[in-house]
């Protein structure tokens, strides 16, 4: 017999204790007074669970590796897509995957740090942030995580601890816990990291991009091609012009919002761009009545029309056509507009 920590171990019973990489391996090591064995003769590693349990019955003290908790919880697909901040750029709020170290819990949010700042425990390393694609399927974050961050994560963790530098308490690694990180953010800015995604044509859109193929601009109206689901009120197609009112807008940007997001698609300030249409629309018709008005003070021949698009249309020579008269782009500025009227009304007054 011979004392180990303690306790009488059989002559013939191995003592080898080795620690690689944070797993402790036994080979076979009895006690003769009863203990059981603590390892597998073969010298198979146990599970943290079964070292534990025979290191509480041995009195060894073994303490098993941390883990970090997958905290990341999402039903759909586009929980994760969300408009950032007014007036910054991205429109769409940086998605992140955090790791947090001293917490131990990973988590996945979307947040701009150009506006709110950084916060200390990601200042200080504490926590770890990693870009996510824009287009994540937020539904299948947890199952990735799950299978490829975690594992990572956990090793990472065991590599972890705080140091006292001076003047804060600041995370410290080892150097190849350090490189992994530094790997992973680099693989995530290359677009490489492998998290679940939309397809390309899902995920956020401006209401402008996402209209732009069922969008049609017509002389003094803009019509949204349909139909925008079974049994709405609205459900063949949209029609904009100067009059139309706040709560028709309304109805419609409900509708496509609602059809947007059938297909994974989140429509940004739906209601917003409608609204522009309208008022843009409103300042063209003001910026044609406007040269109508200077042509028709020193021409009684201008007769007067319903439609002030076809005053001016009536008096167009062939060459110029009734189509000039429809604005580029809806939202072009108003007085650029208005200066491509006034040259259509200076061609109506050489052909007069």
């Amino acid at each position: 017999m011979k004392i180990y920590m303690g306790f009488e171990i059989n002559e013939d019973g191995a003592t080898e204790w080795r620690n690689n990489d944070g797993k402790i391996e036994r080979r076979a090591l009895y006690a003769d007074n009863g203990w059981e064995s603590v390892a597998n003769l073969d010298d198979t590693p146990k599970t943290p669970e079964e070292l534990k349990d025979d290191c509480e019955k041995g009195g060894f003290g073994y303490e098993p590796p941390k883990t970090m908790e997958n905290q990341i919880e999402f039903d759909h697909p586009l929980d994760l897509i969300e408009r950032n901040y007014p007036g910054q750029y991205p429109e769409q709020s940086p998605i992140w995957l955090s790791l947090d170290f001293k917490n131990e819990i990973i988590t996945a949010y979307d947040q701009d740090y150009k506006v709110s700042g950084t916060p200390f425990d990601i200042w200080h390393g504490h926590r770890y942030t990693i870009a996510l694609p824009n287009n994540v399927d937020a539904s299948l974050l947890k199952e990735w995580v799950d299978e490829e961050i975690l594992p990572i994560a956990n090793w990472i963790l065991n590599e972890y601890e705080e140091h006292w530098d001076g003047s804060n308490y600041v995370a410290r690694f080892s150097r190849e816990a350090q490189e992994k990180l530094e790997s992973m953010d680099y693989e995530a800015q290359c677009g490489d990291i492998g998290a679940p995604c939309l397809d390309a044509s899902q995920g956020w859109q401006d209401a402008c991009d996402y209209l732009q193929n069922v969008i049609n601009i017509k002389p003094g109206y803009v019509e949204i091609e349909g139909p925008w689901g079974e049994g709405q009120s609205i459900d063949d197609r949209f029609m904009i012009d100067a009059d139309t009112d706040d709560s028709y807008i309304e109805k419609m940007a409900e509708i496509i919002e609602k059809e947007a997001l059938a297909d994974y698609v989140k429509v940004d300030d739906c209601e917003e761009y409608l609204r522009g249409l309208r008022d843009d629309l409103e300042n063209i018709e003001g910026a044609i009545e406007e040269a109508i008005k200077a042509a028709t003070e020193n021409n009684p021949g201008l007769e007067e029309m319903d439609n002030p698009y076809e005053r001016i249309a009536e008096y167009l020579p062939e060459s110029a056509g009734y189509n000039d008269l429809i604005p580029e782009k809806i939202g072009e500025d108003s007085i650029a507009y208005a200066e491509r009227v006034q040259g259509l009304v200076d061609t109506i007054w050489a052909n007069i």
